[in-house]
């Protein structure tokens, strides 16, 4: 058997599931639709016998329809399982197409009347392609067959109303039903035959995997084996230990070199040889050393594991070693046989041994000269401990009052509004450092008195607004602010100001007081707290951190109200501004509007949040820019130039409009930080001034025809006179007509030079003399 099917061992589970595909893909792909063809072209026979034979209705056109559809059906069926058999997951694509062939079968038999004829012959040759397969396959198509042909007859019946003859169907139908039945029990007694020697087939291949590995894990085995004992010898032959075997006489029965080399024996002349009697036959001092007494005898006896830390070993020159050893039982199905010894050379440990004990006594002695020097150490740590710890706290109470300043100076920020600061300010005070209430005073602006402004704890929120008198001698807020310096009172209630309302209904304990001063030096008002436990609360070291915080509440109450002020002062520069017909702006170094009035957003088109941070570049004509950038950083770098410039401004909507211009330095803090500018829209005044130039022109205009019209008219009275002067022969009337023509000529020539200069409020006097003179020389 093993040689029979040594070449099915062979095959990996990969290959035998590879090869059952192949099979099934043959079978459904080629074996069964080659005998659906088959079968399909003995049906066409059938039809073509029972056509001529029995129903006499032979027809051509319908045969040969039949036979296309059936042979079409057929080849097209084998083509889709051949190509896509494998590939469809979702159902058995070859029992798909033997289910329809069924479809197929009972059309035929409808449209070619084969119920009336020997139907079970067809299906018969129907069921013969069935023999191949399996039993459970055969059975389902053998009803299935049985079925659809009784629901055909229903159908003819019930919808066709065609006549049916029972007594002929029925035993067609027993006849197709017992065939299937035959047809199955021989499908059935084929698949046990097959069952059979698939499964002779398993089992040797079963056996064959099996002796194959028994065969290999034989091998193994003999490996394994052959690889411990060269691992043992290896072991046994590397090991710095000594290892030796005894049998149950205490005799050697194997020595590693490392035992020949501590012993100095060879490993030949240890061999054999009685054990005790030649490694451990006397004790330290010589005496004998009996077998009996040995540990390893009681091993060799009991079984037990002995293990012993100081003995000796005698070597073969007659010394003796300090050794260390272990001896173990051989154990052959629970009998002992003899022993295993293991043995280390102790020398050197034993050296160390001792050293270890000398420098133990000396430790000792060092520990007690030590001890002493310690316990100084230690009353000394002690107080070096007390002193950390006072340190430790003072730190602590340190790090809480820079906490305490770090939430002042919070809250000092979260609010500029002197009537919103006060309150926050002295709880946060109060909490931080522990007191039990506290009041902020602000003095009156004559000097006189002195007003509780806010307070903090249970019970003091109806004082708010109390008023006393700065020289009420039972405050010590008075003594405070008359004399400018901080002061505490312990035990209040044993002092004049115990007897003050506000101390005496709160019962307080002790009280601090510091001053609120000014940065002139003014002072202000002052705080107080209180705490109503510890009457000797307050120390010096108060007095100072209360004099830093009240320095901050100084400053930043002072800063509230000077930020009020600003923003008065910033309310009414706006209305101001805003009052105002012309744009004012300012500038920083970097030409971008840091502010606008009103006036200026309705000269720009501009809303003041899109213009403020808008460089001014962006509203300048390119005709003018590069002289206004010019003179602005001129400006900048402290160079003076006019203030006054004209130019043309885009606005928003892309439109131009003349303005004027004037700029000035912005100073802070003793530097330039920007320009101040005011722009002015003068659209109306250039237009009047257009309209005054061309008015301007006409009368110029005007007046050079006057002067024309004047010269000409003296013209004519010339020539009239020069006329009338040829009819005069007096000399001295014609020395007066000439006279007074030459006079006419000089005034017509100063009209005449006056329309034709370009100045007409001025005459050219050199010109002028030199044609008068050149007119009288004519004359």
């Amino acid at each position: 058997m093993s040689a029979q099917y040594s070449g099915l061992s062979t095959l990996t589970p990969v290959e035998i599931e590879r090869r059952r595909m192949e099979r099934t893909t043959y079978l459904h792909g080629v074996q069964i639709p080659s005998l659906r063809l088959l079968g399909f072209l003995l049906l066409s026979v059938c039809i073509f016998i029972h056509d001529i034979y029995l129903t006499k209705s032979f027809s051509l056109a319908r045969f040969s329809f039949l036979t296309s559809f059936m042979v079409a059906y057929s080849l097209i069926s084998w083509v889709i399982l051949y190509i896509y058999y494998l590939q469809v997951k979702l159902f058995d694509l070859g029992l798909f197409f033997l289910v329809f062939d069924i479809g197929v079968w009972i059309l035929v038999i409808y449209f070619t009347g084969g119920e009336k004829s020997l139907f079970f012959f067809l299906m018969t040759v129907r069921a013969a392609d069935q023999l191949g397969t399996t039993f459970k396959r055969v059975v389902f198509f053998g009803h299935l067959s049985v079925c659809s042909y009784l629901f055909m007859l229903l159908y003819l019946i019930y919808v066709e109303q065609r006549p049916i003859a029972w007594v002929s169907e029925l035993p067609k139908l027993i006849m197709i039903y017992a065939l299937n039945l035959y047809i199955a029990l021989t499908a059935r007694t084929t698949e046990q035959n097959r069952n059979r020697t698939a499964a002779a087939i398993r089992m040797a291949r079963d056996l064959i995997k099996q002796l194959d590995e028994k065969s290999r894990q034989l091998a193994e085995s003999k490996a394994h084996v052959e690889q411990l004992s060269r691992q043992n010898a290896l072991l046994l032959n590397s090991a710095g230990e000594g290892i030796y075997g005894l049998d149950l006489q205490g005799k050697i029965t194997f020595v590693n070199p490392a035992t020949a080399h501590i012993s100095g024996y060879a490993v030949e002349e240890l061999l054999g040889r009685p054990m005790h009697g030649t490694l451990h036959y006397a004790r330290p001092d010589g005496s004998p050393y009996p077998w009996e007494r040995s540990p390893i005898f009681a091993t060799l006896t009991t079984g037990t594991v002995q293990r012993v830390s100081d003995e000796l070993l005698w070597r073969k020159d007659g010394t003796s070693i300090p050794i260390e050893y272990v001896s173990t039982p051989i154990r052959e199905e629970g009998a002992i046989i003899g022993a295993v010894v293991t043995f280390n050379d102790i020398t050197e440990r034993k050296a160390m041994e001792r050293a270890l004990q000398q420098a133990k006594q000396e430790l000792e002695s060092k520990v007690e000269q030590r001890t002493s020097e310690l316990q100084r150490l230690n009353a000394q740590l002690l107080t070096d401990i007390a002193a950390r710890q006072r340190a430790e706290e003072a730190l602590a109470a340190e790090a809480r009052f820079l906490r305490t300043q770090t939430a002042v100076a919070e809250v000092a920020l979260s609010s500029l509004r002197p009537e919103d600061l006060g309150p926050p300010l002295l709880e946060t005070i109060a909490r931080a450092q522990g007191y039990a209430s506290g009041g902020l005073w602000r003095l009156s602006e004559d000097g006189q008195t002195v007003r509780l402004a806010a307070t903090f704890g249970e019970g003091t929120a109806s004082f708010i607004g109390f008023t006393q008198d700065l020289y009420d001698p039972r405050s010590l807020v008075s003594q405070i602010l008359r004399t400018g310096e901080p002061a505490f009172s312990n035990r209040v209630q044993e002092s004049v100001f115990g007897a003050h309302p506000i101390t005496h209904s709160l019962r307080a304990q002790a009280v601090l007081g510091v001053p609120l001063v000014a940065r002139t030096g003014r002072i202000v008002g002052c705080m107080t707290f209180a705490d109503t436990e510890n009457a000797e609360r307050f120390t010096e070291h108060d007095l100072r951190q209360g004099m830093i915080l009240a320095n901050q509440v100084a400053q930043a109450l002072e800063n509230s109200e000077l930020f009020s002020q600003v923003n008065r002062l910033r309310e009414q520069y706006r209305i101001v501004t805003d009052a105002l017909n012309d744009a004012v702006f300012t500038l920083d170094s970097h030409g971008r509007f840091t502010f606008g009035n009103a006036a200026g957003a309705r000269l720009t088109g501009y809303p003041l949040e899109e213009l403020l941070g808008r460089p001014f570049s962006a509203l300048v004509t390119p005709e003018d820019l590069p002289i206004l950038l010019d003179r602005f950083y001129r400006a900048l770098s402290g160079e003076a130039i006019s203030p006054h410039v004209e130019l043309e401004l885009i606005r928003k909507d892309g439109s131009r409009i003349p303005i004027e211009l004037s700029m000035t330095n912005l100073i802070l803090d003793g530097r330039i930080a920007g320009r101040v500018g005011v722009a002015r829209d003068i659209t109306e005044r250039r237009r009047a001034e257009a309209q005054f130039k061309t008015s301007l022109q006409e009368k110029e205009v005007l007046l050079r025809e006057i002067h024309h019209r004047v010269k000409n008219n003296l013209q004519i009275i010339s020539s009239l006179l020069s006329l009338q002067s040829r009819n005069i022969k007096d000399p001295y009337i014609i020395q007066m007509f000439r006279e007074s023509q030459n006079r006419v000529r000089s005034m017509a020539l100063i009209h005449e030079n006056l329309y034709q200069s370009a100045d007409m409020s001025h005459i050219d006097f050199s010109e002028y003399a030199r044609n008068l003179a050149t007119q009288l020389f004519r004359s």
